[in-house]
């Protein structure tokens, strides 16, 4: 609130690196979102495969258990698949 008072008092400059990155910021944006629009297959792809490293970095912190909770939870969501049983299953993605 005390920022719009401060720029709405009187004409006030913004230092030009700081309009830079503004531009910057909006020509990312733009980018952004014209990559959701045409790749919507490259992202779901990608966003799988972070899914699944990010189990295999949790199962590095947290321990085995976590990594069978999080590969269950995208099993359901039938990402990937469970080959074999007990602690030496292994996991692959589906498709």
């Amino acid at each position: 609130m005390k920022t719009l008072k401060f720029f709405g008092s009187s004409e006030q400059s913004i230092p030009q690196s700081t309009a830079w990155y503004l531009a910057d910021l909006g020509e990312y944006l733009g980018k952004q979102e014209l990559y959701t629009r045409q790749s919507p297959q490259k992202l779901k792809a990608l966003k799988e495969h972070v899914i699944i490293e990010s189990a295999v970095s949790s199962n590095r912190i947290e321990g085995r258990d976590m990594i069978r909770v999080v590969l269950k939870g995208i099993q359901k969501e039938g990402v990937v698949e469970c080959i074999g049983r007990g602690p030496g299953a292994l996991w692959r993605k589906k498709g």
